[in-house]
């Protein structure tokens, strides 16, 4: 080859941008699931990313084990707490993370080569508690010229009334941009704190633990053996980690009314599944409840496995989602993706992935009534399902299963996440260079 030609060769190769650096911020592991699978899907699109996490409290290998690298800045006096007491764990954490921020900080008002093209912050707990870090990195990050995006999982904080309404507004109109999972949370950004929703792009919410096919009959049976749940129970489950707007005390209340009105008449062995901890004082109550209801309710009132979770949803008949207000749900995509006949308040949030009586059954938010009439029809009519009846009276249940196969068309996956994602990304990094 001549020189020439070499040189020619050389004009015709495109140069490949460099890859988007992107800080990835989870500080208290706030929300693992759904931070890993977002780390998987950036991470798939080519993006260098950072992901500055600490381990999850409860499984700290969880991140090794889904085959995902944390910042190891981010763990430091945490890791030497792993056997203590959990008060003592989560002062560790804390400390960590007080370190993590100020480190990552310092970093920005450096302006060195490794500061990222564009922050990304999920959960803002620190908030909550009144501390302000995270407006000090918004500032050390305008200086520094880097681009802040926030996810708005939830548009104020659930059970929190309206005393942090102030503190979130000041973290909306802060950030460059942020990401809501539908349109609803778009409208309350716009409305209630002043956000253009041009400053605002929706990007739906991915499914978590989702089984590679809806279960089988022999896996329902093997999840029941291996859970010691009675192989011929019609189970209803409730699963997350308990707090007042998720509404479990509606559904033992609506339990109770159901039994009331003849259930164990009409279904032979009903059984209410509460699976998951929270706080102490919630739990006795719960406790004192399915005590009061005899055999027909069971409460494993403990943190559940990233492994068991599965178990969970494969074993039961329906899942019930009572809340009183939501804005967006993991447990309910996570739902969703193993085709299980769903009842749920009638909740925006919930109305993007659910039809009333084509794969769910909807009531009013809080009404035990309605959601105890529900349960008593739909536990009915799998009763007559399951020994063969496919008239009227399995109607109901065979309808809402049949369209809960189809369930995969109602989300967005995970490849489509990230690259949308990606493509905000690039339109906020282009902006701020403008």
């Amino acid at each position: 080859m001549t020189t020439s030609s070499i040189v020619e060769d050389a004009t015709n190769v495109t140069e490949q941008p460099p890859r988007l650096r992107v800080w990835l911020i989870d500080a208290f592991c706030y929300t693992p699931w759904y931070t890993a699978e977002l780390s998987w899907a950036l991470r798939n699109t080519g993006v260098n990313l950072k992901l500055i996490c600490t381990p999850h409290l409860k499984e700290p290998a969880f991140f090794a084990q889904q085959d995902i690298t944390l910042d190891p800045a981010c763990e430091q006096v945490s890791r030497w707490f792993r056997k203590t007491p959990s008060i003592i764990r989560r002062a560790a954490r804390n400390a960590d993370v007080w370190r993590t921020m100020q480190r990552l900080i310092r970093e920005l008002n450096a302006g060195d080569q490794a500061k990222p093209d564009i922050i990304h912050l999920q959960q803002t707990p620190l908030l909550n508690r009144g501390i302000c870090l995270d407006f000090k990195l918004l500032e050390a990050a305008k200086k520094a010229g880097v681009p802040v995006l926030h996810t708005v999982h939830n548009v104020l904080p659930h059970d929190s009334g309206d005393h942090l309404r102030n503190i979130y507004g000041q973290l909306y109109n802060g950030v460059d941009h942020l990401i809501c999972h539908d349109i609803t949370a778009a409208h309350r950004l716009n409305e209630e704190f002043s956000v253009p929703l041009k400053k605002i792009s929706v990007i739906g919410h991915g499914p978590l633990f989702a089984p590679a096919h809806a279960p089988k009959e022999w896996e329902i049976h093997n999840a029941r053996r291996l859970l010691n749940l009675p192989e011929n129970a019609s189970i209803v489950l409730w699963q997350g980690i308990h707090a007042p707007y998720k509404g479990v005390d509606v559904l033992l209340e609506a339990w109770k009314l159901a039994l009331a009105q003849g259930l164990q008449d009409v279904v032979p062995s009903p059984l209410l599944l509460i699976a998951g901890s929270g706080p102490k004082d919630f739990e006795a109550t719960i406790r004192l409840a399915a005590q009061h209801l005899g055999g027909t309710v069971r409460a494993d009132l403990r943190y559940i496995e990233t492994r068991e979770l599965p178990l969970y949803y494969t074993a039961a008949d329906i899942l019930a989602y009572p809340y009183r207000a939501i804005t967006t749900s993991g447990a309910l995509l996570t739902g969703l993706t193993y085709a299980k006949p769903i009842i749920a308040s009638r909740l925006p949030a919930f109305e993007g992935y659910l039809d009333d009586r084509e794969n769910a059954i909807l009531v009013e938010p809080g009404n035990a009534e309605q959601l105890g009439m529900a349960i008593l029809c739909l536990l009915k009519s799998h009763a007559a399902a399951n020994i063969g009846n496919v008239g009227s009276e399995a109607a109901c249940y065979l309808q809402l299963k049949s369209a809960a196969l189809k369930n995969t068309s109602r989300y967005i996956s995970w490849g489509q996440i990230g690259n949308d994602t990606v493509a905000v990304y690039q339109r906020c990094v282009a902006s701020s260079r403008r």
